[in-house]
């Protein structure tokens, strides 16, 4: 009886092996297609997230800055920085009247300009230094016909830098 009951014991352990190893197999698979499946939602969530997530960085933006060459650009959009890299075909800042005007009273040599034009850019202004708006009560007269302010730095001694102001007022 010794015989059979081993027999038996090791055909039953065939069958668990085999049932076990087809068992492994099927799980394998299962796990396989729960992942690839799982994968792919993924990518189709994170790809949705980004999307929109950079459609609200579009709307949320109040400020965006860039370099060319040996400019630093500042502008409230996208749309603004854009026009500024394109100015070259479509006309540059360098060219435009008001600039030019600002910039005449100026010296030559300078540093470079800080060129505000007050009628286009004081919502921007008023928006990003909310103490602006005292400033603007105190100086009302001033403010109230501000069309810009050009600022230029010069000079060549490291302790010792120079500004000019020019404001250009009208109606």
């Amino acid at each position: 009886m010794s015989e059979v009951s081993a027999n038996a014991e090791s055909e039953l352990n065939e069958q668990v092996s085999e049932v076990s190893a087809t068992a492994d197999e099927e799980l394998k698979e299962q796990v396989s297609e729960v992942s690839a499946t799982a994968d792919e939602e993924l990518k189709e969530q994170v790809s949705e997230v980004s999307a929109t997530a950079d459609e609200e960085l579009k709307e949320q933006a109040i400020g965006v800055s860039t370099t060319v060459g040996k400019y630093e650009i500042f502008a409230t959009s996208l749309e603004a920085i854009e026009a500024a890299i394109n100015a070259p075909e479509a006309g540059s800042i360098l060219t435009a009247s008001n600039f030019q005007e600002s910039i005449a009273p100026l010296a030559e040599s300078n540093d470079g300009y800080f060129y505000l034009d007050w009628v286009d850019g004081k919502e921007i202004w008023e928006r990003q230094v909310p103490l602006l708006r005292l400033a603007e009560i105190i100086g009302k007269p001033l403010f109230e016909n501000l069309r810009t302010l050009t600022i230029s730095s010069y000079g060549s001694e490291v302790e010792e830098r120079k500004a000019d102001i020019f404001f250009r007022l009208g109606k």
